[in-house]
């Protein structure tokens, strides 16, 4: 279709990482490959603070807080525009502790 743009490699992967995550198990090391994929790539795809954002909130998932933070900062840094921006500074606070998870 004209003026449709066809989703292609790096703009689904972050949704299929976070699939991957939610399923747990081993499927969360898949996940952790993808999203470390998609960011070591760079770019001004949406999907790049994409994946860093569910990186960072599966991190947290499993107790890593510190590590949450440093991927929510290097997002909210990086990528100042991204519309991803306020939820990363919730999941920031959240990681933080300053707001309780619901």
């Amino acid at each position: 279709m004209p003026g449709r743009r066809r989703l292609e490699g790096p703009d689904i992967q972050p949704g299929a990482g976070q699939v991957a995550a939610r399923l747990g198990g081993p499927q969360e090391a898949n996940a952790v490959a993808m999203f470390d994929e998609i960011v070591r790539a760079g770019g001004t795809s949406a999907a790049v603070p994409a994946a860093e954002l569910e990186w960072a909130r599966l991190l947290v998932r499993q107790g890593r807080g510190a590590d949450a933070i440093q991927h929510l900062e290097h997002l909210i840094l990086s990528y100042p525009g991204s519309a991803f921006i306020p939820e990363a500074r919730r999941e920031l606070e959240r990681a933080r502790g300053a707001i309780p998870r619901s």
